[in-house]
């Protein structure tokens, strides 16, 4: 029989969900003002090389978010990020 969760274990959880999205959005708002800094500087290939490194942080930030706090499987956020069992392209699939 299913039991019930009590008001104590609602209230633990949603603690918990916080503390995840507080960790999050710091993350997000962290690289995006290293990305900001980034572009501040003229085109080389050094200034690409970190963009390119900062933006891997974002992703791993959006895929922990995904499987930790969304219960996404491994397989569905690589299904929404366009890539196959085998490999795939980086990043969110494109409908055009």
């Amino acid at each position: 029989m299913h039991k019930e969760k009590s008001l104590l274990e609602y209230k633990r959880e949603a603690r918990e969900y916080k503390k995840a999205l507080v960790g999050l959005t710091t993350t997000v708002l962290t690289l995006e003002n290293a990305i900001d800094e980034q572009m501040k500087h003229p085109w080389c290939i050094k200034r690409d090389t970190a963009i390119a490194s900062i933006m891997n942080g974002l992703t791993l930030a959006n895929h922990m978010a995904m499987h930790f706090g969304l219960g996404y499987s491994f397989k569905k956020i690589n299904k929404l990020y366009g890539n196959t069992e085998k490999g795939g392209e980086n990043g969110p699939s494109k409908k055009r």
